[in-house]
């Protein structure tokens, strides 16, 4: 009986996890990088999501109430981040001196597109850091239409687009490391 409500209270302690990290990631826009790979904020989510179903399933752990309310919840934010993500890409800038990096996510859909700007520390996580809206699917960062530069530890995005693919909105703050 101990042995089982351990199993219980591991798989509990997985799936809560997973929802922590889910809701982290979609409130505060976590990013992690690893050198120049980019793992979304959703990949945790689901990968603890997926280790806490298949230890339910091998110990036959039942899981209370709440916990399967989570585990729901979580299933579908991670499900909606990867739908999310799937016109996704991801460019991780040169690094600073001090080892900080920008990565810029874009997306497009029909005639809009958009992007985040994140800043990593050198542990490779990192909050947003602003966001900016495209005319006509328009990628800048992917296309190549920027500059980027580290000037004192503070980086420096600009867009050098044309008049036919303007840059909308930009709410990107001061990339400080």
């Amino acid at each position: 009986m101990l042995r089982e409500r351990r199993w219980q209270v591991a798989v509990s302690g997985l799936v809560l996890a997973a929802g922590a990290y889910a809701l982290a990631g979609w409130m505060f826009g976590l990013m992690i990088v690893a050198g120049t790979w980019v793992v979304p904020a959703w990949v945790p989510s689901a990968a603890l999501l997926v280790v806490a179903f298949v230890v339910a399933l091998v110990r036959r752990v039942r899981l209370s109430w709440p916990s399967r309310v989570v585990a729901v919840l979580t299933s579908a934010v991670a499900l909606l981040s990867w739908v999310g993500d799937l016109s996704a890409t991801y460019t991780v800038l040169p690094a600073s001196p001090d080892g900080c990096r920008v990565v810029v996510r874009e997306s497009s859909f029909l005639f809009a597109g958009d992007g985040e700007v994140f800043l990593t520390s050198p542990f490779g996580i990192g909050p947003g850091m602003g966001t900016y809206q495209t005319d006509d699917g328009y990628r800048p960062v992917t296309v190549g239409d920027y500059e980027f530069r580290w000037e004192s530890g503070v980086g420096r995005l600009s867009f050098t687009g044309n008049s036919t693919d303007p840059i909308l909105r930009s709410t990107i703050r001061t990339l400080e490391c």
